[in-house]
């Protein structure tokens, strides 16, 4: 049999495919060219404002089923679910008003004010602030404002810092997909540091578990449904990308410092 005349189905809802799009969901034969960049981000800004019942599927979905979401991607079901990059924006958004709400004071929150106290990054924050001869509260101020007005973007830098090395491990794979991977990720680290944002007003040892404990978790389960990899090497790679991760969280902070001490 010809491979024109072979009987193709929808990878979303597997109807029977005559032309290009699907004529139950509607979805776009998938191909090659899909897996582009291009066409990642086109179908982003073709379904922007498209709210629907999809948005709310789409959340559940990320938040408590690690994974399941880039696995419905790779597997060519779109139409289904908004665009990741789309659910990120929308967490992302909602974080960073939440955030800036709650917990304004940032520079407190973490305790950069404690200098002297066996606080080493405070300590590091102070000489900082020293050398450059600038006031604590108009560094604090600074710094606030660099990191309440500018999390998102530092986040989505991150985003991208992360799918990197995925592509290396993970090398026979779209990069794409693991970019993919990364939004929904994000996504729900998002969603930790929102809720962090609450529970913190009540514990400030809460920090670690919402915002690197759940989050470790999270990805160990979404990187065996998504890589299908052996338990020994998912729980490996899992190790090797939450230190990883915790180094990102790190230099977010860290360059918030550094911006802050020069626009000061």
């Amino acid at each position: 049999m010809n491979e024109s005349n072979t009987i193709q189905n929808c990878l979303n809802c597997v109807a029977v495919l005559y032309e290009n799009y699907c004529p139950s969901c509607g979805q776009k034969k998938i191909d090659t060219s899909d897996r582009s960049l291009k066409a990642f981000f086109t179908h982003f800004f073709n379904e922007f404002f498209n709210w629907d019942s999809k948005f709310f599927s789409s959340v559940k979905y990320v938040l408590t089923r690690p994974g399941y979401l880039t696995r419905e991607y790779i597997n060519g079901r779109m139409a289904s679910y908004i665009s990741p990059i789309k659910l990120y924006l929308c967490m992302s958004l909602v974080t960073f008003l939440i955030s800036t709400q709650v917990v304004s004071d940032q520079y407190s929150e973490m305790e950069l004010d404690k200098s002297g106290t066996d606080n080493v990054f405070a300590d590091w924050v102070s000489e900082i602030r020293v050398s450059k001869d600038i006031q604590e509260e108009t560094f604090k101020a600074s710094f606030n404002s660099e990191l309440n007005d500018k999390l998102p973007i530092y986040v989505i830098i991150m985003v991208f810092l992360f799918s990197l090395p995925l592509k290396i491990v993970e090398h026979k794979r779209f990069y794409v997909e693991h970019l993919v991977f990364s939004l929904h990720f994000f996504t729900f680290v998002l969603f930790c540091i929102t809720i962090d944002t609450f529970l913190s007003l009540i514990d400030d040892d809460i920090t670690f578990i919402s915002v690197f404990l759940i989050p470790f978790i999270y990805l160990l389960i979404a990187f065996k449904r998504v890589y299908k990899q052996n338990w020994i090497i998912t729980i490996f790679e899992t190790g090797i990308f939450s230190v990883y991760y915790t180094i990102l969280m790190a230099m977010l902070v860290i360059a918030a410092v550094l911006v802050s001490a020069v626009i000061a």
